[in-house]
Formats: C-alpha cells, sequence, structure tokens
C-alpha cells in the first residue's frame, strides 16, 4: 500500500469541530509533544496571530451559492521540514473543506465507479494500484529534486486524507481522495483498458493575446466538461519547498494560485499562475488511434495530471518545464500545454525568445517547441482541442476524423479556430477579452453549422453549451449532441493582475454572447437525475477577483 511507503511519521488525530459557513475561516496547525497533529481555529482577524512553531496556516471560505466558488489559500512555515509542510497543508485543506469534498467524490468518483462497465473500473483500479507501487519504490532517490517533489505531492495528497477523515461522517479511503486529483488520467485509463471513449468531446479553449503596441499581454481559459463537476474551488499554495533534502535552494513554483475542485492538489482544468514567473494551461487532445493505448503501462509512468504539479514547482522557464513534464510520459490526460512565461515580457517590446512555450502528449510521444515567435506573427494565440504539430495530428487520428466529418476536426478550420481569428482583434480590454472567452451564438454563428438537424450545435462555440442542442435532434457524433457538459467557467488575467498571481474568474455555464442563452438551472433542466450535491440550483454568476491574503 502506498502510504507505508510516504508515511514520515505515525500521526494520531483528534476531532476538531469546524465553523462551516461562508465568512472566513482561519485555521493553522501545531504538532503536539505526543507527536499529534492539532488544528487550531482563530476568530476573523486582520493580523491572523498564531503560535511560534505553526507549521501550515489557511483562509477559507466557502462563497459557492454567492459568486460560484469556495476560496482556500494555504502557506506552510519554512522552518518545518518539506515532508511536514506538505502533510500539513493537506491535512488543514482536508479538515477543512471536508463537506465539498464529500460532494465532489460523490459527484465524480462515485458516479464514475457507479456508471460504468465494474469489470473496467476494477482493472483501472489494479493498475493505479500497480502504479503507485512503481512509484513508491522511486522515493529513496532523496537527492534527485523530481522524486523529492514527486513524495510531497504524495505527502500532500495523504495529508487532504487524513484531515478528511478526521471530521467527516462519510469515510473514504485513500484511493477516492487520490482519484480526485488525478480524474482525467482515469477516463484515459479507462479508454486505455476497453472501455467505451467519448470521441471528439473537446475540453477547454484558451486565448494568449499580445496587444497592439505589445502594451499587454492576455491568459485566459475556459473548461469545458460535464456539469456534475461544478464544485469550484479557487486556490492559492505557499509551500516552502527545498529542491531537495540536501540544499537549502527554494524550488522556482513555491507560490501557485489556480482553479481547481475540492479535494484536488491540481487545477484539473488547468490553469496555473505561478511565482517562477510561469502561467501554465492546457486544452485536451483526443486519442482516436485505439492502436496507442497499448503503449500504456503501470510502470515508468506518472499520472499526467501529478507531472504538471512537479513541473509547476519545478521548472523557471518553458523550456526547463517541458523537459520535466516530459519525464515518465503516462501517455493518458493528453494535452496541448502551453507555457507562458511573464517574467520574460517587457511592456512595448516584442518577447523575447523562449517567452512562449507549446508541448502535445500522446502515448509514448512528446513534442514541445519555443513558438514565441508564432505568437508574435499572428498576435495571439489560440487552442481548443486539436493537435498543432503535424505528426500529433495524424498519429492520434484526427487526420481520418476530418476525412469522416469535415472542419470540425480540422486545425484551421474548426469552428472554434475560425471564431478566435475573427473575434480576437476586438480583445481591447479585460471586459471584451471575458466576453470572447463566454461567447457563444451558436444559432446565428455560421462557424457553429454543421451536418445536423437542426443545422448548429451549442458546442460550436468558444463557450459549449450542449444541453440547449435538442434532445430530438441529429448530430454526427456525440460532442454534437444534447448532453449535460459545456463551458463551466472562465478565468482570464494579464500582465499586472500575474505579478499579484490573480485572475478574473466565473463560474458555470455560459449565458453566451450578450446574454441571449438562458441560464442553466438544475431543477428546471432534464439533468435532475446527474449528481450535483451542493451546487447552487441556479448558475448565474458574475465575473470575480479574489484578493489573496498570504504572501506575494
Amino acid at each position: 500500500m502506498l502510504l507505508k511507503y510516504i508515511c514520515f511519521g505515525i500521526y494520531f488525530f483528534k476531532l476538531i469541530v469546524l465553523i462551516k459557513c461562508e465568512k472566513d475561516v482561519m485555521l493553522y496547525t501545531t504538532n503536539t509533544n505526543n507527536n499529534e497533529i492539532k488544528v487550531h481555529e482563530i476568530s476573523n482577524s486582520v493580523n491572523f496571530t498564531i503560535e511560534k512553531n505553526w507549521i501550515a496556516k489557511c483562509i477559507y471560505k466557502n462563497d459557492i451559492n454567492n459568486t460560484g466558488f469556495a476560496y482556500i489559500e494555504i502557506k506552510t512555515n519554512s522552518n518545518a521540514s518539506d515532508s511536514e509542510q506538505a502533510f500539513h497543508a493537506g491535512y488543514l485543506e482536508g479538515n477543512v473543506s471536508s463537506d465539498l469534498i464529500y460532494s465532489q467524490w460523490y459527484n465524480t468518483v462515485n458516479d464514475f465507479r457507479t456508471t460504468m462497465n465494474k469489470s473496467i473500473v476494477k482493472e483501472v483500479e489494479i493498475f493505479l494500484k500497480s502504479n503507485s507501487k512503481w512509484i513508491s519504490r522511486q522515493f529513496h532517490h532523496k537527492n534527485d529534486s523530481y522524486w523529492h517533489q514527486l513524495q510531497l505531492v504524495y505527502l500532500q495528497i495523504q495529508g487532504i486524507y487524513r484531515g478528511y477523515n478526521a471530521v467527516s461522517k462519510n469515510y473514504l479511503q485513500w484511493n477516492d481522495i487520490l482519484w480526485l486529483s488525478v480524474f482525467y488520467d482515469l477516463t484515459d485509463l479507462y479508454s486505455a483498458l476497453g472501455g467505451t471513449e467519448v470521441e471528439g468531446d473537446g475540453h477547454c479553449s484558451v486565448l494568449i493575446k499580445i496587444l497592439p503596441g505589445y502594451k499587454d499581454i492576455y491568459f485566459g481559459h475556459n473548461s469545458w466538461t460535464y456539469y456534475q463537476t461544478m464544485l469550484r474551488m479557487q486556490k492559492k499554495y505557499s509551500l516552502n519547498y527545498k529542491k531537495t533534502l540536501n540544499t537549502t535552494k527554494k524550488i522556482p513554483g513555491y507560490e501557485i494560485s489556480f482553479s481547481s475542485y475540492p479535494g484536488s492538489i491540481a487545477s484539473m482544468d488547468d490553469y496555473y499562475l505561478i511565482s517562477s514567473g510561469l502561467a501554465t494551461t492546457e486544452t485536451t487532445n483526443e486519442v482516436f488511434n485505439k492502436s496507442l493505448w497499448n503503449n500504456i503501462k503501470p510502470e515508468n509512468i506518472v499520472l499526467g495530471n501529478i507531472r504538471a504539479v512537479v513541473a509547476n514547482r519545478l521548472a523557471s522557464d518553458g523550456e526547463t518545464w517541458s523537459n520535466i513534464f516530459k519525464l515518465y510520459n503516462s501517455g493518458t490526460y493528453n494535452n496541448q500545454w502551453m507555457i507562458l512565461d511573464f517574467k520574460k515580457f517587457k511592456t512595448g517590446q516584442p518577447p523575447s525568445a523562449g517567452t512562449f512555450w507549446v508541448l502535445e502528449q500522446i502515448p509514448k510521444k512528446v513534442v514541445a517547441n519555443d513558438l514565441t515567435q508564432v505568437l508574435i506573427n499572428k498576435g495571439y494565440w489560440s487552442s481548443y482541442n486539436i493537435p498543432y504539430y503535424k505528426d500529433i495530428y495524424e498519429l492520434t487520428g484526427y487526420k481520418e476524423k476530418y476525412l469522416q466529418f469535415g472542419n470540425w476536426f480540422s486545425h484551421e478550420g474548426a469552428p472554434r479556430a475560425r471564431i478566435f481569428s475573427r473575434d480576437q482583434v476586438d480583445v481591447t480590454d479585460m471586459i471584451s477579452f471575458m466576453n470572447l472567452m463566454r461567447s457563444n451564438d451558436y444559432q446565428h454563428d455560421p462557424f457553429a453549422h454543421c451536418k445536423c438537424n437542426p443545422p448548429y450545435s451549442a458546442s460550436g462555440a468558444i463557450a459549449a453549451r450542449s444541453d440547449l442542442n435538442p434532445v430530438n435532434g441529429t448530430y454526427e457524433f456525440k460532442a454534437q449532441s444534447h448532453r449535460p457538459t459545456g463551458a463551466t467557467d472562465a478565468k482570464i488575467t494579464n500582465f499586472g493582475l500575474f505579478l499579484k498571481l490573480r485572475f478574473i474568474g466565473i463560474a458555470g455555464p455560459t449565458t453566451g454572447t450578450g446574454g441571449i442563452l438562458p441560464i442553466f438551472k438544475w431543477s428546471t433542466s432534464n439533468f435532475t437525475s446527474t449528481p450535483h450535491m451542493s451546487h447552487p440550483d441556479v448558475w448565474n454568476f458574475k465575473p470575480v477577483l479574489h484578493k489573496w491574503t498570504f504572501g506575494h
């Protein structure tokens, strides 16, 4: 069992009664003489004064009913060991957000386990157990920065597991908590092990935009996923880890803010702003060539979500990030990753070489290059679930899909490719940027047309609303059809906001261009049987700019 390999000590836990409410909850942890973890709650205080021997502290606010987001901010004490910092950071998060963690598990992991083919789900569990055993055997490389950081990742997840179960009446197993941080890897594993995959099911839109005269650079992302995932959290971790056990040098990515979900230490969207000066994000590419799944084995791999976390913590530039992420390619969660180096951006000057890297992963292959000049030449970069690199495009089977279905699978001709090309010129400020990232006018936009009945799809937009496609419509493939999925958020930042690791976020399905689309409401949808524990009924929130308290 992985836990016995990554424990750094034996901990006994006391039940701490926490106030779960829509106000700031401030907590910190200490160790007792009996090596227990003690969680202290203090009143809402501007000073937030705590004991000198604290190990981790956090501010938590469940504001989902008002803004669509919960917020958690965690900082660790650099005087504590890295392992203590990691475990305590996780423990606090699991402890204070246990109610949302259970709801997210019920809506996603539990639903996956109960609705998918049970024999294949069992194979996924066996695969992950074998992978965990292999990973645990590598932790003896204590002077290797990669394995040191990976062990801290698993210690943090273990902390969430322990902290959650210390207060929740709904016991969850270790794998339940682990799956929250690697959920999208699991869907690929399910396909690789013989399950039915969802073809053409896009996941996310990205726009990176240089303003005229190089006066600013914008970095935006929206997530395309199933509506049952919409318990959203904005997180900021300030983790004062050393690169290895034998150095005093701190990791470049010691501070990171990101959009995320309860119980996950990864973003899952993915959208990260990092103290190293890097901003990283991705859109997911499908693997239609099923023969590629034969390359996926449980040893010598680290799952994609976890590799991203490690690369974010260790990398100082786009090339280094790409080289770290390439290691131990799992072949799961196959994405086009974009790495923007904000510290190379100078107002009024063209971005220097190395500012913008693009990486694409498939089983057994990763391609990564500096595409700064492409960004400069076009003035923008857009990403929409279709590979950019020709060999990745062909190897994954997109060419065959294009020959079968046409432009919906073309890198240059896909609906979002053409919409971004047409509309990015209108992005002049953060308001117009957010409007584009939430845009959808599928009934009138010619780029949303398809060989369907009716002759358009609400999936043919920057922000999809597949729930609006008619139930009795006819469609070429499943991604164009009526389903409880779409763009469930948007996050945007610019140079000034990035310096404070801040972003503007909005939660919930879009209401489209100019607010022309209906507000999503669970109780009046025909998806009421879809699990959505702890969700607001009505998703009609405004963009919010959260201000972090700790550090930066």
